[in-house]
């Protein structure tokens, strides 16, 4: 009794020892895939820029807050360097 191969074993052989055509990665496939991926994220804001706009912000918050105490701080550790 003969047994029937199995699809997926019949799709690895293949004459010349190529994979099918349909499992090929070709450069054209390569640049579209890669294309349809960019464009489909390109309307969120990425990460890096929501991060780096909110500490932005919080940095422009403690310096209108603590102006005077920053201003003293570093006036204090620039005295304490420049005695040593």
């Amino acid at each position: 009794m003969m047994r029937r191969e199995s699809r997926r074993s019949q799709l690895r052989k293949t004459p010349q020892g190529h994979a099918p055509a349909r499992m090929q990665i070709t450069p054209t496939r390569l640049i579209a895939t890669a294309r349809s991926r960019l464009l489909s994220s390109r309307g969120d804001v990425p990460g890096w820029v929501l991060v780096t706009v909110m500490t932005a912000g919080l940095v422009t918050a403690l310096w209108l807050i603590a102006d005077s105490e920053l201003k003293a701080i570093l006036a204090r550790a620039l005295s304490a360097v420049a005695t040593r």
